[in-house]
């Protein structure tokens, strides 16, 4: 925590940096150093309320050259009520200063915490860690008035099958990552063993995606065997007489 490592951490401006940070730890997903965040998380749904300050932190987020992207509240007409019509304008300027200069950054406003996850989080981080952390094929459900915190759940716990499938192949479509892949494949093996079954279709869709990735790209040089003879002969073992098909096309996709 910050108190552990001495940061004296004060100021509703704080809330969304400590948001981001207590969430990267409890789920494992891994954020970006190139990004700074302001911002005051106004209700337990996850709403993002203005804060003062703004052009201050913008200017300071300038003069870090490591600094990318800035994330603010939105500066709608709810934020007069925190900040004078005065403040709001100045802010709007250098936000737009910023976005104009010699050397831009990227800023991005934001109404609540579900929005917020879409931009820290990438693709692969959340893939990995739903694989490691176990949170793989919980369907995230939104409520009735989807909600910044439902929201939120929903984007890191749906259609994580379908973003493992969209890393995989971006990964393999960049030259000299198989580290990577072999990564992302063995995580994949693990979850399965860990829950006791077989991932249905796995071979099936791994072998298309291997065939067509090698048609397409010729020259591409993918190192086989993808995924380790071991794991695949674990998951073997809890495949059904209806798998045995997909074992097959899973030994000649990792092979």
């Amino acid at each position: 925590s910050a108190i552990d490592v001495g940061i004296d951490v004060s100021g509703l401006s704080a809330d969304l940096p400590i948001f981001i940070a207590m969430l990267s730890e409890a789920l494992q997903i891994p954020v970006s150093n190139d990004f700074v965040s302001t911002g005051h998380i106004s209700s337990v749904d996850g709403d993002v309320s203005a804060v003062k300050g703004i052009p201050a932190k913008v200017g300071a987020a300038k003069n870090d050259k490591s600094i990318k992207c800035f994330l603010y509240p939105d500066l709608d007409d709810e934020s007069l009520k925190v900040l004078s019509p005065n403040q709001r304008d100045r802010s709007i300027e250098v936000i737009e200063e910023a976005r104009r200069s010699k050397d831009p950054i990227r800023t991005r406003a934001v109404s609540g915490i579900g929005q917020l996850s879409r931009l820290v989080f990438t693709k692969a981080s959340i893939v990995m860690a739903s694989l490691k952390e176990g949170f793989w094929g919980i369907s995230g459900t939104q409520d009735t008035y989807g909600s910044p915190v439902s929201n939120a759940i929903s984007f890191l716990t749906s259609d994580n099958e379908q973003r493992f499938w969209d890393v995989l192949e971006d990964i393999f479509l960049e030259e000299g990552r198989c580290e990577k892949y072999k990564e992302l494949l063995e995580a994949f093996a693990h979850f399965f063993l860990a829950e006791n079954r077989y991932p249905k279709g796995f071979g099936a869709r791994l072998f298309q995606m291997v065939c067509l990735i090698s048609l397409a790209h010729g020259k591409l040089k993918i190192d086989f065997p993808i995924m380790d003879k071991a794991l695949c002969l674990d998951l073997n073992k809890l495949a059904q007489v209806s798998d045995y098909e997909d074992m097959r096309l899973l030994s000649n996709a990792a092979d």
